[in-house]
Order: structure tokens, then C-alpha cells, then sequence
């Protein structure tokens, strides 16, 4: 089996979902001089491995280099990572496939905030936001792994699995992006001091204000809140132990709304 070459010469590989901080993680480690590739599915172009096949190139890796591929991963809580994945593709992604020509003809820059909020809700509902699924489900499956396999050590603030061919590292984005999380925690890591460079952040982006208006004003529906959630139990309970039940009830106060009879009723419509 034949792999990118490319991928041979990296130390690390950032296999994490959208929006979790990927590109500030890869740029700060190449640009501390450590060798690594990012992605968040490994069929990305970044990538390119075919599905069934990621376990095949590790040992393909560690037969050719004599050593295991690092893999790092970051779980975020879902909401806010949705809402952040939201905004990257309706203000950028759309953009850069050819789906609209620029800003000014975005859905962020011409639909009202309410309206914005409306869509949001109903890709949740439909499973049509980009940028949804979840790397750690998608590369537990490559490598015959469960959930339960993995571990996370919140006294280290990250959490470390080894196989056969592979080292996974499990790191929490509300720790990682604390003040100085990145740097205290992959000099940690790597054994040495690490310099932070961020790359690709909401707050940055062009519609900055809009983000931040949305975030502050949404309301999402207490089912909607609660689906959300239990899709993603088995990680919130792996990141956050024996604290799924505070996570679900502080998404509630912070985003929730009743569902009214009408939404109940367009359910079945």
C-alpha cells in the first residue's frame, strides 16, 4: 500500500475536529520546528488516506521511520464549537469552494441575526452543519478502538494512549486555550519551551461583531440542547469526568428556550 510521501516526514498529525483550535496547534509546532500535518478527517486533502486504511499507513510509518506517529486531538464542547464551525464555512468556506463570490454575498453579511440564528438551529436539527462530526469517533474506528480505551488525566490537563504503531494525545480546548495552556502544555509535551502562534480564530475573522452579537442573543431549543449533547456523552464524560450532568445544565441557562407548540407541530410536517 502506497501512501503520500509527505506523510513520512512528520512527527505529529493534528486529527481533530472543526474548530478546535487545529491550525493554532499545528503552526505553533511547526513553527517551533516540529515536523507535523493537520487534518479532520484523514480523506482530507491534507491527508488523503482512503476510510479503512489509517491504521495500515501507522505501521507503514513505524516500519519506515522506527518510531510512532504522535497523533494530537482536542475535544470542545459542542455548542460552542458548533457555532464557531457555523461561521467558518458561511464566512469563509462558501468563499473559498466557489458556492458565493465574496463577503458582501455571504448569508452572515446579508441575513438579519435572528434569521442567522434560524439556520443555525435547523442544520443542527437536519445534520447539515459542516464541519459536525467528531475526529475522535472517526479515528477510534480506524484503529478498533473505543471510546473507554482512551484516557484523560485532568491533573496533567491532557491525556496520553499508546498503541502499536501510534501516541495519542488527548488535550481539552477550554484548558488548551486558557492564558498560556498552549505553551505550558506542549512544553510539557515535547519536553521543552514552546513559543504560541495562532492562526485562523473567530475572534480575527471579518465578521467578528456578528459572531460575537449571535453568540450573545442565540436561543436554541431545550431539545435541540439535549440531543446535542448525549450524541457526544461518551467524550464530555471522557474529557469531563462525572460532569456531564453540569455540562448539559450550564448549556441550558446559558442557550436554552422552550419548544414551542408550533416547532413541535414543524416537526412532522
Amino acid at each position: 500500500m502506497k501512501f503520500d510521501e509527505k506523510l513520512y516526514q512528520v512527527d505529529f498529525l493534528v486529527y481533530s475536529a472543526h474548530k478546535t483550535g487545529t491550525q493554532t496547534v499545528s503552526s505553533t509546532l511547526r513553527l517551533n520546528g516540529v515536523p507535523c500535518i493537520h487534518c479532520h478527517s484523514i480523506q482530507n486533502y491534507t491527508v488523503g488516506i482512503d476510510k479503512g486504511l489509517f491504521a495500515d499507513f501507522l505501521k507503514s510509518y513505524y516500519m519506515r521511520n522506527g518510531k510512532k506517529l504522535a497523533i494530537i486531538t482536542v475535544f470542545r464542547e459542542p455548542l460552542e464549537r458548533h457555532i464557531s464551525s457555523f461561521f467558518q464555512w458561511h464566512g469563509h468556506g462558501e468563499i473559498v469552494s466557489g458556492n458565493v463570490t465574496d463577503v458582501a454575498s455571504t448569508i452572515i453579511q446579508t441575513k438579519s441575526i435572528s434569521d442567522l440564528q434560524g439556520l443555525f438551529i435547523k442544520e443542527i436539527r437536519e445534520q447539515t452543519l459542516i464541519g459536525r462530526r467528531e475526529s475522535i469517533y472517526e479515528f477510534c474506528h480506524e484503529l478498533d478502538l473505543h471510546v473507554s480505551d482512551l484516557d484523560y488525566n485532568s491533573t496533567k490537563d491532557y491525556g496520553f494512549v499508546e498503541t502499536a504503531y501510534c501516541c495519542i494525545y488527548l488535550l481539552r480546548f477550554d484548558t488548551l486555550f486558557s492564558e498560556g495552556g498552549v505553551e505550558k502544555l506542549f512544553s510539557r509535551i515535547l519536553g521543552r519551551p514552546i513559543s504560541k502562534y495562532d492562526a485562523n480564530r473567530s475572534m480575527d475573522k471579518w465578521y467578528r461583531d456578528i459572531w460575537l452579537e449571535f453568540k450573545s442573543s442565540l436561543s436554541i431549543p431545550l431539545d435541540v440542547i439535549n440531543t446535542v449533547y448525549e450524541s457526544r456523552r461518551s467524550l464530555i464524560e471522557l474529557f469531563y469526568y462525572n460532569q456531564y450532568d453540569c455540562l448539559l445544565l450550564r448549556a441550558f441557562n446559558r442557550f436554552a428556550r422552550p419548544v414551542s407548540v408550533a416547532e413541535e407541530l414543524a416537526k412532522f410536517d
